[in-house]
């Protein structure tokens, strides 16, 4: 009686249908009677709900704590709104609202359906390549030359450098002959001293243009041939690279 008049009209069912049920010490006929009453009346604010869940094993929860079942199996709902709460390992959880208006007595069955595994992709072990150009392939399979191209060609500028300044030389040394040795007697020579300075000009001119020219000579030949080596043997762990000043060798460990 306490509990109806506290509205917890769950508690108020079973501990009225208990009294009615005890045979240890039964109840009076009129006490009997005010019992059913009360009983009766804590049926019109009380859901009764058969409830089925597939698979058996699942977890039932409702507003948010584990509920107690009936002797018979079936739940009791408040008056009012309630969550209603499934879930199975391997299987989608669903959550259900239930409206208790009191007074009713329903089945309700829920049934969770496997989870879905997720898609295996055929493709997991293969590895993604990005397409190769074929042109790119053939441009890096065909060394470049033009750096050697280069060298060979100041290598030629130089050698007609040191042409022309031994052409210059020649002559130069033609007028000091003519000046030591000159045909006619009454002819002096007056400048010598100017003939010598460009004679000398000259011979420097020759030497530094030719040694010019067979050093950028032998820097285009084997920079021609270590790229050719380089494309042919790029796999190779030393690699070779000539310069003005000598040549660089760097290695791979």
């Amino acid at each position: 009686m306490a509990a109806f008049e506290l509205r917890d009209y769950i508690a108020a069912l079973r501990n009225l249908t208990a009294a009615l049920q005890n045979t240890r010490k039964p109840l009076s006929a009129e006490q009997r009677r005010q019992v059913q009453d009360l009983l009766d009346r804590s049926r019109l604010f009380v859901g009764v709900y058969t409830l089925t869940v597939s698979p058996r094993s699942a977890r039932v929860i409702v507003d948010g704590r584990v509920p107690e079942f009936e002797p018979d199996g079936t739940l009791l709902f408040g008056f009012g709104t309630h969550t209603l709460e499934v879930s199975a390992p391997g299987m989608v959880a669903k959550s259900l609202a239930i409206d208790v208006r009191g007074g009713e007595r329903k089945n309700l069955s829920v049934t969770l359906p496997p989870q879905q595994a997720p898609p295996v992709s055929t493709r997991s072990n293969e590895q993604e390549t990005e397409p190769v150009d074929a042109t790119a392939k053939t441009s890096a399979a065909e060394p470049s030359h033009g750096n050697a191209a280069a060298w060979l060609w100041a290598s030629g500028g130089a050698a007609l450098l040191a042409g022309g300044a031994a052409a210059l030389l020649i002559e130069e040394n033609s007028q000091l002959n003519s000046c030591h040795h000159p045909t006619d007697t009454n002819m002096r020579c007056t400048n010598e001293s100017a003939i010598k300075a460009m004679w000398g000009t000259s011979l420097g001119l020759t030497i530094a243009a030719g040694a010019a020219a067979v050093t950028m000579a032998i820097v285009g030949i084997l920079s021609w041939d270590s790229g050719a080596a380089t494309s042919r043997q790029s796999h190779s762990a030393l690699n070779c690279a000539v310069s003005p000043f000598g040549v660089a060798c760097a290695a791979r460990f």
